[in-house]
């Protein structure tokens, strides 16, 4: 009883479970991916243009009258956001010039409401000097961390 004990044991010994644990030692790396950042190249291709839109709603802006239905990209292109009628009134200035970009847009916006906000008449206008975009350049590294 007790050879078979002993060898019971000795297999259980021989055919257990085995752990290796090893220390793997990594250089202290500091990688730093920068992206390639691009900005337009434009040609200017005439004087100041204007652009506008209005956006006009009654009943305390449940029935809207009048709203713009073409915008632009601004939130892509510009490092300031544009409200989405601004937007508009700058696809007017780049539609009526036959531009692709207005550089150093100016917004003038002009609001009437009417009595006890029944009626409200937002109007926008945007001047600046058209462009056309014809290239890309990519920025230096200097460029990019500034």
């Amino acid at each position: 009883m007790k050879k078979e004990f002993l060898l019971f044991g000795l297999a259980i010994c021989c055919v257990g479970c085995t752990t290796v644990q090893k220390d793997v030692h990594v250089a202290n790396t500091n990688v730093e991916m920068q992206p390639v950042m691009f900005e337009p190249v434009t040609k200017v291709i005439g004087e100041k243009t204007i652009g506008r839109a209005t956006d006009s709603s009654t009943f305390w802006g449940l029935i809207s009258t009048e709203s713009p239905d073409e915008f632009v990209d601004t939130k892509a292109s510009s490092s300031k956001s544009f409200t989405e009628i601004e937007s508009a009134a700058i696809a007017d200035a780049c539609e009526k010039s036959g531009a692709d970009i207005i550089l150093d847009p100016k917004v003038t916006k002009d609001e009437y409401v009417g009595f006890l906000g029944f009626n409200r008449e937002t109007t926008v206008k945007v001047d600046g000097v058209p462009a056309k975009i014809v290239g890309a350049r990519e920025l230096s590294l200097e460029e990019r961390l500034h």
